[in-house]
């Protein structure tokens, strides 16, 4: 039978997830059980077997809407939307003409999401926990280490340098694979997919002396670092680069966005800027987003270049976007952290910390901001309200890394990488580095490791094995 009209919601009982009394801004999907899928599945299709008739007559075909329907509950199931949908149904569930509404306005978010993916900080694949003892796996011993991040494609890890060289290092042992020197500096953190490392970097002149203003960007192959393609740019990428499934995304420092094919190196279209790119290159369903030095943040559709929106802020626009509930989240080094719409790009909230912000990261129904006033502050996502901060022995210039257990900062100046929880800010663990650090490169999740980089070196955590204990 296609549809079950005589499914039955399982019993109210105390303490069952839907009988507290607590509002839904503050329900984790954690405390969503498989059940609460089942009984949404069985609310739709009751409320579409009662307005049926309204939907064929001209509305929606019923077969469609229960397609969009089961598609909505398998989008839901990681996403505190569900539990607002559940709530509506579930109120409205006798009234015909609400859970009309309910459905029209169900499918309007399947579409909402299916054309807007929210990108998400470096996926932790093992589900590292950071609260939870980490020894160091491997380590990585370099005088040549620069402030940019390394990359991965799982297997392998692609370490830049100084002096334009770049290593590839097996993941699971440390073990050099390659080295490759593609000339000049390397200018920008590097991208990597199953086809090899992608690399922007400064060129020299003729005599291979001086740096000059040009910039080239090159794939290098992934078992032998050798250059497949190479693309000579106006000036160097800066910052990072940033891809999809068939595009690299660059921005120079003359305020440049090139967008470049990966399978050949082709420009397939550039977009100038008003100023130098300073942010990192955000990709989010079809846009490009984009933070450039004199404050102003850029939304363009990634396959034409055309400008979407742009939004003004007084000063530099640093780090990472983050995406939730259809706002988009920056920091400036006006110091105000700021919300605005994805679609119009109009302001919702701005909210002030006690310095430049140079990275925000969305975790746990929060926002999490890094400024340079050496203090994380975590902010409401709905209202930008702080709800906490907390203050590090060091200035943030390197951006967090979160698991779902803590989030990790490494502070320049300190001898230690910071875990803090999440819910309150209070410190879970320490990561010592044997030294101070003073790079600006991010931490990475690479399978069941945890990448850092310090002054000299890449240093490789793991959770210590059971013989180890």
């Amino acid at each position: 039978m296609f549809f079950d009209p005589q499914w039955q919601k399982p019993t109210r009982k105390q303490g069952s997830w839907y009988h507290c009394h607590v509002a839904p801004e503050s329900i984790t999907i954690a405390q969503v059980p498989a059940q609460a899928h089942m009984w949404a599945r069985g609310l739709l299709q009751r409320a579409v077997l009662k307005v049926a008739p309204l939907l064929t007559r001209g509305f929606l075909p019923l077969s469609m809407i229960w397609v969009f329907g089961g598609c909505f509950i398998r989008f839901c199931k990681n996403s505190r939307v569900l539990m607002l949908i559940l709530i509506v149904l579930r109120r409205a569930q006798k009234r015909p003409r609400i859970i009309a509404f309910a459905i029209y306005a169900v499918m309007q978010v399947l579409f909402a999401a299916t054309s807007l993916a929210t990108p998400t900080p470096p996926q932790n694949p093992k589900e590292i926990e950071l609260s939870k003892p980490l020894v160091i796996h491997w380590r990585y011993a370099s005088e040549q280490m620069v402030n940019l991040t390394p990359s991965s494609d799982g297997d392998r890890v692609y370490l830049p340098l100084s002096s334009g060289q770049i290593i590839s290092l097996g993941a699971e042992t440390g073990q050099l694979i390659w080295k490759s020197d593609v000339g000049g500096e390397i200018s920008a953190s590097p991208v990597a997919d199953e086809h090899g490392v992608y690399v922007a970097s400064e060129r020299k002149d003729s005599s291979g002396q001086e740096l000059i203003t040009g910039g080239a960007l090159r794939l290098l192959s992934r078992d032998t670092g050798v250059t497949l393609w190479i693309r000579t740019l106006s000036t160097a990428p800066a910052v990072a680069l940033s891809r999809n499934a068939d595009t690299i995304f660059a921005g120079g420092n003359d305020g440049r966005v090139y967008a470049i094919r990966k399978s050949t190196g082709d420009v397939v279209w550039s977009k100038q800027i008003d100023s130098r790119v300073t942010s990192q290159l955000t990709l989010a369903g079809s846009r490009l987003y984009i933070g450039s030095e004199f404050g102003n943040v850029y939304a363009l559709d990634q396959h034409t270049g055309k400008l979407i929106w742009y939004f003004q802020t007084r000063s530099a626009v640093q780090g990472r976007f983050a995406l939730a509930n259809g706002l988009i989240y920056f920091g400036s080094a006006d110091g105000y952290v700021y919300a605005v719409s994805e679609d119009k790009g109009k302001k919702s909230w701005r909210t002030r910390t006690g310095a430049g912000v140079q990275s925000v990261l969305s975790v746990n129904e929060g926002l999490l901001a890094s400024s340079f006033d050496n203090f994380v502050y975590f902010l409401s996502l709905r209202n930008g309200n702080r709800l906490w901060k907390r203050q590090l022995p060091g200035r943030l210039a390197a951006e967090p890394l979160a698991a779902f257990d803590g989030v990790l900062f490494t502070p320049l100046s300190a001898e230690s990488g910071i875990v803090l929880s999440l819910r309150n800010g209070k410190q879970l663990n320490s990561l010592p580095l044997g030294e101070e650090s003073s790079s600006n490169a991010a931490p990475i999740f690479v399978r069941d490791l945890l990448l850092i980089s310090t002054r000299h070196g890449l240093l490789a955590f793991a959770h210590p094995k059971v013989e180890d204990l």
